[in-house]
């Protein structure tokens, strides 16, 4: 198990406790402010001032006159109107001031049932590797996870039985992990929830993000050896926070809903899809990172539409079959966002079918628009790939896409099996667009830059090459 655990951790810095501290500067004449050490870099005395920088450059320098300042108190993050579950080895403590709130602890497994309408912030802690916390919610509630780590061999390390949201919280500064050794079968994740998971920063019932709170920046690695990583029965959202999804047997974030990213990063490694929805995804800011080697798996799948209007979005799979982005009812649309995807898996054989490699495969139209910067690469394992595949048509405005792929024609197939950079059974729209595709291996029978119906009309608008 400790070597388990150790595995998760790889290339992460100390995960010794680091408390995040508060100080308040306490004035007769300007009034108490609150503010959290961690979000500012120096605090110095300057000609006669007290004047705080913060770490996020873009955030004003501020300052109060020393003869304004009563005294400074230095405080632990942890409110006494939280409830604190500290795991320690085998056994936990709890701090519990709610009578509506009734926890259980049986070894360092922590069941928490509520029975109040109020927001209550569940703060976690410590270490456990055979724990776990179960939490059945009667109204929305917070997650405030500062330094944690929590294994359960025999199920998730969290489960959420209700369907109140969710803020997640990870602390500033802190460093966390989750890791579900279970069957797989019932609650088949790392962190399993019935209801939508939002990590944000600390926000209050409504959603409002809390003046001078904790911004939810810390790192939190989630692992699952018989399941996926995050499961939730509604959908997962992200606004702050580094996740890293990695050894884990299904899908690295499986919902019943949507997913949706604005902000903070998300790294996936998973044996399944790394992002699986049933409805749609979107990301707006952030920073997405997926790698796979696996056949056959979606980097970012679901049922309705893809769209990727922001943020920095990274994909690399080596698995037969594979397809980065992919969806069947609806567009996917990428729009002032870069867009990173590098394939090279072979052809997916199953029982007489086969599956080749697409970096963007839709039934619908892919529509790759304003600002947007997209880099694909098929590499020359990718025999019958396509760059760039969409039923009904292939819209580029105002846009940079340079698409490259270097396989050759499946000689295998009694139909199709060829290759194309963009391939459309309906029209390809390009204006106002640089575009350009690379083939290996352009002069070959079944290996075309552009297949659409309206090729003839394309001349001009987008740069042929061919690179050995």
């Amino acid at each position: 198990m400790k070597k388990i655990v150790s595995l998760l951790f790889a290339g992460m810095v100390s995960l010794a406790a680091l408390a995040e501290q508060r100080m308040t500067i306490h004035s007769s004449t300007k009034g108490d402010v609150e503010l959290s050490v961690f979000n500012y870099r120096d605090i110095q005395l300057a000609d006669k001032m007290l004047v705080f920088e913060a770490k996020d450059t873009s955030v004003k320098t501020s300052s109060i006159k020393i003869q304004d300042v009563d005294s400074l108190t230095f405080n632990d993050p942890i409110s006494s109107a939280f409830v604190q579950i500290l795991f320690e080895g085998d056994t936990v403590e709890v701090v519990n001031p709610y009578k509506g709130v009734e926890v259980t602890v049986q070894g360092s497994n922590v069941n928490v049932v509520s029975k109040t309408d109020e927001y209550v912030t569940f703060y976690l802690k410590g270490t456990s590797l055979d724990g776990s916390l179960s939490i059945t919610p009667s109204a929305k509630f917070a997650l405030f996870i500062d330094n944690l780590i929590l294994a359960n061999m025999s199920g998730p390390a969290i489960k959420i039985l209700e369907d109140f949201r969710a803020n997640v919280i990870i602390a500033d500064g802190s460093k966390n992990a989750l890791v579900g050794l279970g069957d797989g079968v019932d609650y088949n994740a790392a962190f399993w929830s019935k209801t939508q998971l939002v990590f944000s920063p600390e926000v209050d019932a409504d959603g409002v993000e809390i003046a001078n709170g904790n911004k939810g920046t810390g790192y939190l690695g989630i692992s699952s050896f018989a399941g996926h990583g995050i499961y939730s029965k509604d959908y997962v959202r992200v606004k702050t926070g580094e996740l890293v999804i990695s050894d884990v047997a299904g899908d690295g974030i499986n919902t019943k809903d949507y997913f949706r990213m604005d902000g903070g990063s998300v790294k996936i490694q998973a044996n399944g899809d790394a992002i699986d929805c049933n409805d749609h995804i979107f990301i707006n800011a952030g920073k997405l990172s997926i790698s796979s080697a696996s056949d056959g798996v979606k980097a970012l799948k679901c049922d309705s539409i893809i769209d990727i209007l922001g943020g920095d979005v990274d994909i690399t799979m080596t698995g037969k079959g594979a397809k980065a982005l992919k969806n069947d009812s609806a567009d996917v649309t990428i729009k002032n966002a870069k867009v990173r995807i590098v394939m090279n898996g072979g052809i997916l054989r199953e029982e007489g079918e086969s599956s080749y490699v697409s970096a963007i495969k839709s039934e619908m139209n892919v529509r790759i628009l304003d600002g947007a910067d997209v880099d694909i690469t098929c590499g020359s394992k990718t025999t019958g790939g396509k760059g760039i595949n969409a039923t009904l048509g292939i819209e580029i405005v105002n846009a940079k896409v340079v698409v490259e792929v270097d396989g050759l024609k499946d000689y295998e197939a009694e139909s199709g099996g060829k290759v194309a950079g963009l391939k459309s059974d309906g029209n390809i729209s390009i204006e106002n667009s640089q575009v350009t595709i690379i083939a290996a291996n352009l002069e070959e029978s079944g290996v075309k830059a552009v297949n659409c119906a309206n090729k003839e009309e394309l001349f001009g608008k987008y740069t042929e090459q061919i690179e050995r």
